[in-house]
């Protein structure tokens, strides 16, 4: 068993990254008319993050928009997220912040307010993963739920010998919450 993006030939299990980050962004341009979109998260830093941002940079060219200036390079925890945070309260806030998984979200959602920045007024931020500090955050955190469980219990099965599909991807769905902007819907789950 591989992770994703190592090798085309060997199996892997993986969530569909690209699909989903491509429909969160979308949400966030259609929705709620954001123009001004910056990706949080290092793009090279991982297969997953690789195919989240390249979702992201479809869906802006599909609406014929381009990134906010480069992506804000941080790793995937809560401390590059409060990094990442001073960086956009120095040189200007974007319409929107996607950030590659929740963590980093948690980060700038705990960050931002403190350097004067109401959110989801002056920047709508998201996550990917649907961690449970997402349901919890304030505003709680617009994110994208993985099959965590299938994941792990497919990928289990691979390194014990199971024969999988050469590339399973699992579906994933976008869970809205307050911090893209949407009103508060404990339900507002789309499939």
């Amino acid at each position: 068993m591989v992770v994703a993006g190592e090798s085309d030939d060997a199996p892997a299990v993986l969530a569909d990254g690209h699909s989903a980050a491509a429909e969160l962004t979308r949400h966030l341009i259609e929705v709620h008319g954001h123009r001004r979109l910056s990706f949080v998260g290092e793009p090279a830093g991982s297969p997953d993050t690789t195919l989240r941002y390249e979702g992201f940079l479809d869906a802006l060219r599909a609406a014929g928009l381009g990134e906010a200036g480069d992506p804000l390079r941080y790793g995937l925890d809560v401390r590059s997220g409060t990094l990442a945070a001073r960086q956009v309260h120095e040189t200007g806030l974007p319409d929107a912040l996607v950030c590659a998984n929740d963590e980093l979200a948690i980060g700038l959602l705990a960050t931002l307010p403190g350097l004067g920045h109401r959110i989801p007024q002056d920047v709508a931020i998201t996550g990917f993963d649907d961690q449970s500090l997402a349901e919890i955050a304030s505003p709680r955190l617009t994110t994208v739920h993985q099959p965590v469980a299938e994941l792990g219990a497919r990928a289990a099965a691979g390194a014990l010998g199971e024969t999988l599909d050469p590339r399973t991807v699992l579906p994933t769905r976008l869970v809205i919450r307050e911090s893209c902007g949407c009103a508060a819907d404990p339900d507002a789950i789309t499939d």
